[in-house]
């Protein structure tokens, strides 16, 4: 429960951003809490786990970054868990002294690539700092900037990766991660302006992207509205919210054409006078009616 955060609200259920002024960005939000609503931030809850799988996370994809660290996991049969009833099986995660046992040359071998190296010296890193008893401190620590800098101190930890672990691992709920996902989503919802003709992600430009997500969802909470908007961006839900918001749009139309609808009928055709008279010229009037009120019985 405590992982998948069970006894809190889910990120798209904190009423302020359903009842907050409508900008762009919270419009979309509002658009893709309806459509997930179950949509969790998730607590990493070993940050050795969580300093180890985030830095490999840097310039990769979602599932290959999983088959890294299982890979790794299964480097030590004495941490095997369970099976499942599918045939996979299931390890705890190595610690710091474990993986310390494992060779540059093993990393690659299991799929690390060029960040064997940086996993290498990393996990000498935290050793020397004092292993897990030190990210066990550092998660205990009430400031995300001087968590932040101690982390970005470690082979392999950038700004971004170091700002996941705190979302993630250290419970800094506001923290806002400005990967690619997160930049396209200020481009288009938040920042249009001035993002336009920005070359890159510099220092300067992260700080001004995570502002303007504290200034349309609050410093406490802006890294759940984040992270609701980009599930939306995932492959497996693209589809799902460009039919929805095909079937809103659908929707609209129609209650538009069910307003403007009205029933026209021709009445007979009256004498009118003119002025001046005319004899014998007749004038035809078309009338547009409400049938509702030609239904109405008329007085005697």
């Amino acid at each position: 429960r405590s992982h998948l955060r069970l006894d809190e609200p889910a990120a798209a259920d904190h009423h302020e951003w359903h009842t907050c002024k409508l900008s762009p960005a919270v419009k979309r939000f509002r658009q893709c809490a309806s459509l997930l609503p179950g949509v969790r931030v998730l607590s990493i809850l070993d940050p050795w786990e969580c300093l180890v799988t985030f830095m490999g996370s840097a310039n990769n994809n979602i599932k290959r970054n999983m088959q890294m660290v299982q890979s790794l996991a299964n480097s030590f049969d004495s941490n095997r868990l369970s099976d499942d009833a599918y045939g996979g099986c299931h390890y705890s995660f190595p610690s710091v002294d474990e993986v310390m046992t494992l060779s540059e040359e093993y990393l690659w071998e299991v799929g690390w690539g060029y960040r064997a190296p940086r996993l290498y010296k990393l996990v000498r890193e935290v050793a020397e700092r004092g292993g897990e008893g030190w990210l066990h401190g550092l998660a205990q620590e009430s400031d995300p900037v001087l968590v932040r800098k101690a982390l970005m101190s470690l082979t392999g930890v950038g700004r971004k990766v170091a700002d996941c672990i705190l979302l993630f691992g250290f419970g800094f709920d506001g923290v806002v991660p400005v990967d690619t996902h997160c930049y396209q989503l200020a481009q288009r919802y938040l920042l249009p302006s001035y993002l336009h003709n920005k070359a890159g992600l510099s220092a300067g430009v992260y700080d001004k992207v995570v502002e303007a997500w504290h200034n349309v969802f609050g410093e406490e909470r802006a890294g759940h509205a984040f992270m609701v908007m980009f599930v939306a961006e995932l492959s497996d839900f693209r589809k799902q919210m460009a039919q929805a918001e095909c079937d809103a749009e659908a929707l609209k139309e129609e209650e538009k054409k069910a307003k403007r609808k009205r029933v026209k009928v021709k009445v007979e055709e009256v004498v009118e006078p003119v002025t001046p008279p005319s004899k014998g010229k007749k004038r035809s009037r078309i009338k547009e009616v409400d049938v509702k009120a030609e239904l109405k019985p008329k007085r005697v």
